[in-house]
């Protein structure tokens, strides 16, 4: 039996695709989020780095992204931590969300699993010790249980 997670327990504060396979990722206001995953991100068409083990729409804490920043001067603000959609409010707490059925704008996502990093993210990021320091904040897999759009502001 799942659960669904409600009220406004935070807030969507970056979006990001990767529209080829080892592409920077691009920022974006705003996304659609189909069955596949995210519109336009190389996993929702199948040609991800890791599609064995491919998540349809990974999540990140605002608050690890800082952690990492803080821990190792790498800032990866810009998307480099590889995660389509960053979400603050949460801090070390986002595991909590695993099981749940998250709203996150219009879209209904369900958290299976962590998505630890891979020491492929180091070498599309340019920064060396950037899967050590994302270990334990590398964010969660989720499975898309109703499509729709997310912008970032939008409530979680």
């Amino acid at each position: 039996m799942t659960r669904e997670v409600e009220g406004d327990d935070g807030a969507v504060e970056g979006l990001f695709v990767a529209p080829q396979s080892g592409a920077d990722p691009v920022s974006k206001s705003r996304v659609e989020i189909v069955d596949g995953g995210v519109e336009g991100d190389r996993y929702c068409r199948g040609e991800g780095h890791f599609q064995l083990d491919a998540c349809a729409v990974t999540l990140v804490a605002a608050e690890a992204v800082a952690a990492v920043r803080e821990a190792t001067g790498i800032d990866v603000s810009d998307g480099r931590h590889r995660r389509n959609v960053v979400l603050n409010g949460f801090g070390e707490a986002m595991d909590d969300l695993l099981g749940a059925d998250v709203r996150i704008g219009d879209a209904l996502l369900r958290p299976t699993r962590r998505r630890p990093p891979c020491a492929h993210v180091e070498t599309l990021a340019g920064a060396d010790g950037l899967a050590s320091a994302l270990r334990n904040r590398g964010g969660l897999c989720c499975d898309v249980l109703e499509p729709g759009p997310v912008a970032v502001g939008d409530a979680v």
